[in-house]
């Protein structure tokens, strides 16, 4: 049997060295959040207003009216107003959360998020029929999935 090029004999004193040195560096906290926030809120908020302000352009295309009496009814000008209002209201999870009020600020974030995703669930039935509104699929789990384009 050939000798090993590394006896573990000899390298025990080098990896307790080296596994030292490396917890006496090692921070003793995780670094803080830059906004203390995290991304994820920001994230959900950014997406939920995407697919709204998207949806609502296509349900204005399809012939829906703006229900919101805040917006325009055209289409461009929905889309417009809900990019437009994506930066103020991340800005806003920002002041809050550096002023101390850090779970406010991730629920106005998810809040605004999920407000955005039913929004679009009701955009994305208008102009259509009955017929063409995809019914839920309760799948071998049991859990409703509806498919709103064919993938």
């Amino acid at each position: 049997m050939p000798t090993p090029v590394f006896d573990q004999k000899a390298l025990a004193p080098f990896i307790k060295q080296a596994l030292v040195e490396q917890m006496q560096s090692a921070p003793a906290a995780a670094p803080p959040k830059k906004d203390g926030v995290g991304l994820a809120p920001h994230l959900v908020h950014a997406a939920g207003n995407l697919a709204d302000g998207l949806s609502s352009y296509g349900a204005l295309k399809r012939g829906g009216h703006e229900m919101n009496p805040l917006l325009p009814n055209n289409a461009a000008g929905v889309l417009a107003i809900k990019a437009a209002s994506t930066i103020p209201e991340a800005l806003l999870m920002r002041y809050l959360a550096k002023h101390g009020h850090p779970k406010l600020a991730k629920a106005l974030g998810y809040g605004l998020g999920a407000a955005g995703g039913a929004a679009t669930i009701g955009n994305l039935r208008v102009g259509r029929t009955p017929a063409e509104i995809p019914e839920p699929d309760h799948g071998p789990d049991g859990h409703g999935r509806v498919l709103l384009w064919n993938p």
